[in-house]
């Protein structure tokens, strides 16, 4: 059974291997550390199945004009599965329940960015 969490400091050494076997380099894993001490997380999840961490997904604050306004915005990414868990719904799940968590946070837009297909 998957479940969704809140990212937590403790998951942060996993999720740093997670994203290396996923996207096969360490560009995102730094990226994602970056993002934590530049203080630019507006919210992360990680998937969690048997307590082992599966997936995760990160948004950051992102600033956005729609004719001259501001709108509260955030970009999704990155998006990552362990390889050995992909193709089961992970990735999408965790993407719904981080709309629904910026939603409730009064987020008006999701910029993604990565993967067309999402």
């Amino acid at each position: 059974m998957i479940e969704i969490v809140e990212e937590a400091p403790h998951h942060h050494a996993v999720v740093a291997d997670l994203l290396r076997a996923a996207f096969g380099g360490g560009y995102e894993a730094e990226l994602v550390d970056r993002l934590r001490r530049e203080d630019l997380v507006a919210g992360a999840l990680v998937a969690l199945q048997d307590g082992e961490v599966v997936g995760h997904e990160m948004f950051s604050p992102r600033s956005v004009e729609v004719d001259g306004r501001p709108v509260n915005a955030v970009s999704l990414a990155p998006v990552a599965v362990r390889p050995d868990c992909q193709r089961r719904g992970i990735g999408s799940r965790l993407i719904r329940e981080g709309i629904e968590a910026m939603r409730s946070e009064g987020r008006a837009a999701i910029i993604v960015v990565g993967h067309p297909g999402y």
